[in-house]
């Protein structure tokens, strides 16, 4: 059989399912525990669905498929360079291979795919369908939360706040990582209700308060601490925004209604921590509540404080990406005491992996360990490649500068938010930058192709 009907074959099975696919793609993002083991590898439904959607690119642009932004290309090419240098000097080369691996698999599927997909399809429909699945995830959490108060434990959740009483996540792991999934969709529709921009651009009805606090609703049903660090940040963002003479002229209301939804915020807070004192002192705001005697706390400094230590004696290329769970249990193993380690020797005897028990607890200091200050430059240059480009589309689509705006504000938001969590390969994270970065680069170059 030649190559051309080998392409064909998966082109005619898959063009007429491609919408649902894609929508399926983007619901499954989050997906953890979707999965399957094989060979002691984790396989997630979505990995199998993303490959699908590849496939039907590659048969249906086969000449014209590799198209890719020169600054997206350098970026990935500098972190790639990162990653190699790492692994040639690191002691743990076996794990830092298969990291290589999770590397290429995440770049293909979540930075390329998203790309190619919102160049080569209609941008604004697949943008619709994206943020539309953040709405059935959201739905499914809620329903997690009002099902347990009927008595019904959905299996999926594995977190409880008191008795029956489960705190949802959806299909992911955790409630923290749900509410990090969740964090672009209540950046955008706040981001839009702050502007006055009732028009939302993939709504078919205009963009109304009860909308908004449907949204924030869906998020909050994590009870997670990154809720309130997403709604910080947000607030953080939009204030050094207004510092902006430039960005103050082309987004007027940005100052009022910011100040509005902030004090908003606030006043919201004070009400649940009146009503629901508990929920969040233990859980909201268990930072603030609990401090240090909280175990939280205490392993995510702790994992901050190993972090800049082994960065310290690894400074310029790190122990590789993938070698600081394993340094970190050997330091443990040999008792040394330049690193702190508390709540592991009480895990240890009922962890089925121990070496997750040594995973880092914070991106930038996992890649400071992992990458070193090579890493850091690298993957501070995804960040200003999309600032250029968005920047850059904005002053060229005045009619669409707000969307173009609250796209990159979501972006800036979620990757600091990321910072109180671990793992530098989350799909949705990567695969949220490059559909951002797929529409501006199509706003920007409207000769793009598209279908």
């Amino acid at each position: 059989m030649t190559r051309t009907r080998l392409l064909v074959f998966p082109r005619v099975i898959i063009q007429d399912f491609f919408y649902p696919l894609f929508f399926l793609y983007c619901v499954t993002l989050h997906a953890d525990q979707l999965g399957f083991s094989l060979l002691n590898f984790k396989i997630r439904l979505n990995n199998l669905v993303a490959l699908l959607l590849l496939v039907y690119l590659l048969s249906r642009y086969r000449n014209k498929f590799i198209f890719v932004d020169r600054s997206l290309i350098c970026s990935v090419g500098l972190l790639f360079a990162s990653m190699f240098f790492s692994f040639l000097l690191s002691p743990y080369k076996t794990r830092c291979f298969f990291f290589f691996g999770l590397f290429g698999l995440t770049t293909l599927c979540y930075v390329f795919l998203p790309y190619w997909l919102v160049l080569r399809f209609d941008a604004d429909k697949l943008m619709k369908m994206y943020l539309a699945s953040f709405l059935i995830v959201g739905s499914y959490a809620l329903c997690q939360l009002l099902l347990c108060l009927v008595g019904i434990h959905d299996p999926f959740v594995q977190q409880w706040i008191s008795g029956t009483l489960y705190r949802p996540n959806a299909f992911a792991y955790e409630p923290s990582f749900y509410a990090l999934y969740f964090t672009p969709l209540v950046v955008i529709v706040n981001l839009h209700y702050v502007l006055n921009n009732k028009n939302f651009p993939w709504m078919a009805f205009p963009l109304k308060r009860r909308h908004v606090l449907f949204v924030n609703a869906l998020f909050l049903v994590s009870t997670s601490t990154s809720c309130y660090f997403a709604y910080a940040t947000f607030a953080l963002i939009l204030g050094i925004l207004s510092l902006i003479p430039s960005i103050r002229r082309s987004f007027p209301t940005l100052v009022k209604g910011g100040t509005k939804f902030v004090g908003g915020i606030f006043l919201f807070s004070l009400f649940l921590s009146v009503v629901f004192r508990k929920v969040m002192s233990l859980f909201f705001l268990k930072f603030f509540f609990a401090g240090f005697s909280h175990h939280s706390v205490v392993e995510r400094w702790s994992g901050i404080i190993n972090g800049i230590n082994l960065f310290l004696t690894h400074p310029f290329f790190g122990i590789g990406m993938g070698g600081y769970p394993s340094f970190m249990m050997n330091a443990y193993l040999n008792e040394r005491t330049d690193y702190i380690f508390i709540y592991q020797e009480k895990l240890l005897p009922f962890a089925a992996n121990p070496i997750k028990l040594f995973e880092p607890s914070n991106i930038f200091t996992e890649v400071l360990a992992s990458l070193g200050v090579f890493g850091l430059i690298a993957l501070t240059g995804f960040i200003v490649s999309l600032v250029s480009k968005g920047i850059k589309a904005i002053k060229q689509n005045h009619t669409q500068k707000e969307t173009l705006f609250v796209l990159l504000v979501s972006v800036l938001v979620l990757a600091i938010v990321l910072q109180i969590n671990q793992g530098l390969f989350r799909t949705y994270v990567w695969a949220h930058y490059a559909f951002v970065y797929g529409y501006c680069t199509k706003k920007l170059f409207r000769q793009a192709p598209a279908q």
